[in-house]
C-alpha cells in the first residue's frame, strides 16, 4: 500500500510488536487481542459482503454461487481425491499439524492459566473453537473469490481484494484489520517463549522485579531471533507449518501422557521430546518428505516420540525404580 521495502517493513513490524509486548506483558496481549479480534471480525465480514455483492452484481447469494461455479471443482473438496497416499497424505499431515500441533503451545496455555477460573477457561476455549471454524471460512471464500476474479495465475491477496472492491477509505480501514491480525499473533508468539525461557529453562529468581526484568529482556531476544528467522525463511506459511509440526512431534505425546496418566517420569518426557525432535530435524535438514521413502516425516517423528517415551518407561520399570513422582506442576 505504501511502497515500503519488505525488509524495512519487517523490521518496523517487529519493533512495534516487541515494544508493546515488553511494556505491557500479558495485559498487553489480552487487551490488544480483545480489541484487535473485534476489528478483524468487522473487517472480514465487511470485505466479504462487499466482494460477494459486487461479484454477484447486487446479490451476495449470486456472488457465492458464481464463486462456486467459477473455480476448479477440486478446490471445493474437503478431502482430496486421488490415490491411496497422494494427495491424501500431505492433506492429513497439514490437518494433523494444524489441529494437534498447537495443543501444547505455550501461547494457548498462557491464556488458559490467566483465566479467572477453570469454568471461564473451558468456556473460552469452546467459544474460540467455534468462532475459529466459522470465521475461518471467510478468508477461504475470499481466496476462492480472488481465484474467480484474477484466475489461477493471479497472486492477489485479501489486501488486493480490498483495494479493488472497497472504497479507498474503507480499504485503509481494512489495512488496519490486517495489521491487527499480524499484531495479535506477534505479541503471543513473543511473550510465550520468553516466559518459558525465564521461568523453566534458566535459573529461577524469586525476586519479582528481577524476574520481570529478565522476562522483558527475553521478549526482546525472542523478537530479534524471530526477525532473523523471518529473513531466512521460505515463507510465512512454511514457517508457521514448521512451528506446528515441531510442537506436534515434540510435545503432543508427553503432554497427552501427563494429562491422562496418573504418574509420569520427567526424564521420559525429555527422552521422547529429543527423539521426536531429532528425527524431525533430520528430515528438515536433508529435505526429506518421507522417511526412507516409506513413511511421511510427520508421523515418523510422532512415532519416534511415542517410542522413546515407551522405551524409557520400560527401562525405568525394569530397574525397579518408582515409576515417577506425581506431576505437581
Amino acid at each position: 500500500f505504501f511502497g515500503i521495502p519488505l525488509a524495512l517493513g519487517m523490521v518496523g513490524v517487529a519493533a512495534v510488536g516487541i515494544a508493546y509486548t515488553t511494556m505491557g506483558g500479558m495485559w498487553a496481549v489480552a487487551l490488544t487481542d480483545a480489541l484487535q479480534i473485534v476489528i478483524v471480525i468487522v473487517g472480514l465480514v465487511a470485505i466479504a459482503l462487499a466482494v460477494f455483492w459486487q461479484l454477484g452484481e447486487g446479490s451476495v447469494a449470486e456472488g457465492l454461487h458464481r464463486i462456486e461455479g467459477g473455480v476448479e471443482p477440486a478446490l471445493l473438496d474437503w478431502v482430496p481425491e486421488g490415490g491411496a497416499l497422494d494427495p491424501l497424505a500431505p492433506w492429513l499431515g497439514v490437518l494433523a499439524a494444524g489441529a494437534l500441533g498447537n495443543l501444547a503451545s505455550q501461547d494457548l496455555f498462557s491464556r488458559v492459566f490467566s483465566a479467572r477460573s477453570e469454568k471461564a477457561a473451558r468456556f473460552a476455549c469452546l467459544l474460540a473453537g467455534g468462532a475459529y471454524l466459522s470465521l475461518g471460512l471467510i478468508p477461504v471464500a475470499l481466496g476462492l473469490a480472488a481465484r474467480v476474479r484474477w484466475g489461477p495465475e493471479g497472486e492477489a491477496t485479501i489486501a488486493g481484494l480490498g483495494a479493488v472492491f472497497l472504497h479507498p477509505l474503507a480499504a485503509v480501514g481494512f489495512l488496519v484489520t490486517l495489521c491487527s491480525v499480524v499484531l495479535s499473533t506477534i505479541d503471543s508468539a513473543l511473550l510465550a517463549p520468553a516466559v518459558v525461557l525465564v521461568h523453566d529453562v534458566f535459573a529461577r529468581d524469586r525476586a519479582p522485579a528481577l524476574a520481570l526484568r529478565r522476562t522483558r529482556d527475553a521478549v526482546i531476544a525472542v523478537g530479534v531471533a524471530a526477525l532473523l528467522l523471518a529473513f531466512v525463511g521460505e515463507s510465512a506459511y512454511a514457517l508457521l507449518e514448521s512451528s506446528y509440526e515441531l510442537g506436534m512431534v515434540a510435545l503432543l505425546v508427553p503432554l497427552s501422557f501427563a494429562v491422562f496418566g496418573r504418574r509420569f517420569v520427567p526424564a521420559a518426557a525429555l527422552a521422547s521430546m529429543l527423539g521426536g525432535t531429532g528425527v524431525w530435524l533430520l528430515h528438515q535438514a536433508l529435505g526429506w518428505e518421507n522417511f526412507a521413502d516409506l513413511a511421511p516425516a510427520l508421523p515418523t517423528g510422532l512415532g519416534c516420540t511415542a517410542l522413546a517415551l515407551a522405551l524409557h518407561l520400560s527401562i525405568t520399570a525394569a530397574r525397579g525404580r518408582p515409576e515417577a513422582a506425581s506431576m505437581q506442576r
